[in-house]
């Protein structure tokens, strides 16, 4: 607030009833003047605005007093433009009872969001005080006469501002005995701006979870809040999170187009709607690129009629795959041979040939999303020859091995065949398009291999009668992955199930992994979204919490193998419900009095008991002669006592509910009785 220049013909202290003059420097032209004067807590006007810039004053008590000059334009709607105040003691005896020492400020200066302590140092024990602030409308109240000597307040506003504190003594019955004034200034916080927004997912797919990280400045000093909203194609707004201090959001989009990303960032205690925004520009796809790995069949050309002989396609990508197979052969009765299956959604097929001749077997594969058309399509051509008994077929191929393969540990392979006067075998072993084994034709089914290096391996089984003239009669192409370690997989969260979980009960939850001693285990326990416990990555499979308020409870799980270079392996939530407590529930009523008791001006007292709930309270009501009235509001006493002073029907009503329910009464209980 400016102040103005104020000056008085005699210095402070002063005897009264002597006339003293104040008088005040112009500071612009056209304004108009105001002196007043204060003594605890009364103010008097001098002389109201006007022109006059001097005012003759004449004490008429002894005291501290405050010279208040206000100032403004003539032209200005305001109460005031200018003011300052100034302390005036009239007596020397008052002027050594001052109580106030000092003022101090944890800091000399503040930022928006700060918080100011103050602290008066007072020279008189005990005191009492009060504080107030020169906010927009003038002095206001922050706290009222207390003995606490300090002050703590947020602050939230930019600009010079101005704590006044009046103190008195605690017997005294002034207003206040002594006053003091200090002043200081609150800046402007730095402003946040987003450094980087982004997304943290591989592949942005409809149906599947989009992650997306703002990065902001400053972020370790302040507490920033986000919030994202997604705009589709046709400017449908949808807010995936409201402002939060989580800087990464999770959602999923299940439509596929272009979308935008907004991110609104403010600081915790800003005043403004958001301090910085930025947008990004996403495409979602239905699903990820289809790609046929490979196309085969189970025997090798040439094929024999009469013979079934499957196709197999293996494909990666899509979501829900559909396969239609066409085979094209040589002509019959002049008709060309066509024989089509139609979308299936079994890759493999099974075609009988009945005529021999050369054939063309082709495969269309899309996603069940696709209206028309196809995604890709792959072809083979083979040879069938007339029926040969004894065809080589493979049945089946076992694996003696975990669901993961990992490096330095041995996979088992037996292979079952049939056919032929005396089958041999042959393993070809290929990892990433490199030939690293190969297994001549032997008698052995079976195959014992240990991976030296983890990665992508390609197996090759080839079977053929020991007088076959061809390379092999039957083949098949295993495709494997192998692991540098045996990734961590929850199998189960366990937990007590029951119908409800209430504050202050402990759940226990106990995870059930593969693996179990080469792994580590993260815990995040949030309510209504909100996380309120974190763990780091431990070998503990046992999490224990005791709620202490109701909501919506998630445990996510997470879960790595050691030498695990990801964040985490697996993932698993488990979600419970806590409520306050249980419902109250058969509330009774007991009078402790025999009926022979029930008379006129004699004591009755009575008992309530409940089942359930927390904290309960009671409101007693009670009916005499016809009438109800309210004897006890609700309170934790759940007796009642009174003296009948008329004969005559009664009844006592009692309303019974949790401390923490919202609502009339939760369970209620009525006992009649007859006063003789």
């Amino acid at each position: 607030m400016n102040e103005l220049d104020v000056s008085f013909s005699l210095a402070s202290p002063q005897d009264k009833d002597i006339p003293i003059d104040i008088s005040v420097s112009d500071i612009e032209e056209d304004m108009i003047y105001r002196f007043c004067v204060g003594i605890n807590g009364v103010w008097y006007t001098i002389q109201d605005f006007s022109t006059k810039k001097e005012v003759t004053w004449v004490p008429e008590e002894y005291g501290n007093y405050i010279v208040m000059v206000q100032a403004k334009k003539i032209s200005s709607k305001k109460a005031f433009d200018y003011i300052t105040r100034i302390n005036y003691t009239i007596g020397k005896n008052f002027e050594d009872e001052k109580i106030i020492k000092s003022i101090s400020l944890d800091k000399e200066c503040y930022t928006v969001g700060d918080k100011l302590c103050l602290t008066v140092d007072s020279i008189y024990s005990p005191s009492l005080y009060k504080f107030w602030i020169n906010g927009q409308y003038g002095w206001e109240l922050l706290k009222d006469y207390t003995s606490d000597e300090k002050l703590v307040l947020t602050l939230n506003e930019i600009g010079e501002k101005e704590i006044l504190v009046q103190c008195k003594k605690q017997d005294s019955e002034n207003n206040f005995d002594d006053f003091s004034t200090v002043k200081f200034y609150v800046y402007e916080a730095v402003k946040i701006e987003i450094t980087s927004l982004k997304s943290l997912s591989k592949d942005l797919i409809s149906g599947e979870e989009l992650i997306f990280e703002c990065e902001v400045n400053n972020e370790e000093s302040k507490t920033v809040l986000y919030k994202f909203l997604v705009i589709d194609e046709k400017g449908n707004v949808n807010v995936v999170q409201d402002y939060s201090t989580k800087s990464i959001v999770s959602f999923i989009e299940n439509n596929s187009g272009s979308f935008k990303l907004l991110v609104l960032v403010k600081d915790l205690y800003s005043i403004n709607n958001y301090d910085d925004r930025a947008v990004i520009i996403y495409e979602v796809k239905p699903y990820n690129e289809i790609k046929i790995i490979d196309f085969s069949a189970d025997l090798s050309s040439p094929h024999y009629t009469g013979h079934p002989v499957i196709f197999n396609v293996q494909v990666e990508g899509g979501k829900n795959l559909m396969f239609k197979y066409t085979i094209n052969g040589p002509s019959v009765d002049d008709e060309p041979f066509i024989e089509e299956s139609g979308y299936l959604r079994e890759n493999f097929y099974q075609w009988i040939p009945k005529v021999s001749g050369n054939y063309t077997a082709v495969v269309y594969v899309k996603d069940e999303s696709k209206p028309q058309g196809y995604d890709v399509y792959s072809e083979m051509s083979f040879e069938v020859l007339p029926y040969v008994s004894q065809v080589v077929k493979i049945l089946d191929v076992q694996i003696d091995s975990y669901e993961k393969h990992v490096k330095n540990k041995p996979i088992g392979i037996i292979v079952k065949a049939e056919g032929g006067l005396k089958l041999q075998y042959s393993f070809v072993i290929t990892k990433e398009n490199k030939e690293i084994g190969v297994i001549d034709y032997s008698d052995k089914n079976f195959l014992t291999f240990m991976p030296q290096e983890s990665g992508y391996y390609e197996l090759e089984i080839k079977v053929r009668d020991t007088f076959s003239v061809q390379e092999f009669d039957a083949s098949t192409i295993l495709h494997f992955k192998v692991w540098d370690y045996y990734p961590a997989k929850i199998d189960y969260i366990l937990y007590k199930s029951q119908e409800c979980y209430v504050v202050g009960e402990p759940i226990v939850f106990n995870i059930v992994a593969q693996n179990t001693k080469n792994i580590l285990v993260k815990y995040v326990l949030s309510v209504d979204d909100q996380i309120i416990e974190e763990t780091n990555f431990e070998n503990n499979i046992v999490f224990q919490y005791v709620p202490t308020v109701k909501g919506k409870y998630t445990l996510s799980v997470m879960a790595r193998n050691k030498d695990s270079e990801y964040e985490y392996d697996t993932k698993k939530e488990a979600k419970i419900y806590v409520q306050d407590s249980l419902p109250v529930m058969d509330t009774k009523i007991i009078c402790e009095a025999k009926e022979e008791d029930l008379v006129v001006n004699n004591s009755i007292f009575f008992v309530v008991s409940t089942k359930g709930g927390r904290d309960i309270g009671y409101e007693f009501y009670l009916m005499e002669q016809g009438q109800w009235r309210r004897v006890q509001t609700y309170s934790r006493k759940n007796t009642y006592s009174f003296i009948p002073f008329k004969a005559g029907d009664y009844k006592l009503l009692v309303l019974t509910k949790s401390e923490y329910k919202v609502c009339s009464y939760e369970d209620y209980g009525i006992y009649e009785f007859k006063v003789t």
